[in-house]
């Protein structure tokens, strides 16, 4: 279309109609067969999930990869981290015994623990260790499938580190606590200068945030926001 010859060593073909042709039916079957390999290959892979083997490259936090025999191939397996899982288990009681996300964080990193990664702990960090179900045993796969293919689901595939009826208690206290329903008289959002102010101690965006279910509205340094109190000199500011 650009006007540019191409020529192909494994595949020539001339630059007449006949050869137009074949270029169609190759570029036909290339398609084909890559559509068919990725086919087989996803067909292997949630087979592998399905049998409760583990196919993410990264362990989540307080686990650890572990090889098992599956006949005559290797295959993964995940197995609580003692020197870590018990960081994961305190997340979880923390939250049933009525702390927030930014204590726990803070308290997290004046103990001087890891966070995911090695660095260090913020709420998204803590928030996506208390939604993961892997923590009760459950083996997930295949969650954004570009084929539409429903998720592997399967129980029990590895130790739990917490049981369920914890996990599911979590889950409640944090949707309770991070109300989705917005009160009519405050559809016109507050929070104008949100991520358009800065702080003046650390130079990062101030965001928008409620206190008790919508009740209150105050705007946050960021990193106040994510690491809690003693992490910036900052104050809290009425957006009222």
């Amino acid at each position: 279309k650009a006007g540019v010859l191409v020529v192909s060593i494994n595949e020539p073909f001339d630059d007449n109609p006949t050869g137009r042709l074949m270029e169609g039916i190759i570029e036909s079957l290339d398609e084909f067969y890559s559509d068919n390999l990725g086919e087989d290959v996803t067909r292997g892979m949630r087979e592998c999930a399905e049998r409760g083997f583990y196919l993410s490259a990264k362990a989540p936090h307080g686990m650890h990869k572990v090889k098992v025999w599956d006949g005559n191939k290797q295959r993964t397996k995940l197995e609580p981290d003692l020197d870590v899982a018990f960081v994961v288990k305190s997340s979880f009681d923390g939250i049933v015994k009525g702390k927030g996300l930014i204590k726990i964080v803070k308290d997290f990193n004046n103990r001087g623990l890891p966070g995911p990664g090695g660095g260090k702990w913020t709420k998204t960090s803590l928030y996506g260790i208390l939604t993961n179900e892997v923590y009760t045993g459950v083996n997930i796969w295949g969650r954004n499938s570009k084929r539409g293919l429903d998720p592997v689901r399967v129980e029990n595939a590895f130790p739990a580190i917490v049981d369920r009826e914890t996990f599911d208690k979590v889950q409640e206290i944090m949707r309770n606590n991070s109300p989705i329903k917005t009160h009519p008289r405050r559809v016109s959002s507050p929070f104008l200068l949100s991520k358009l102010a800065y702080c003046g101690h650390c130079g990062k965006a101030l965001v928008g945030r409620y206190a008790k279910n919508g009740k209150y509205a105050y705007y946050a340094c960021g990193t106040l926001d994510k690491k809690g109190s003693g992490s910036c000199p900052s104050k809290y500011i009425n957006a009222g």
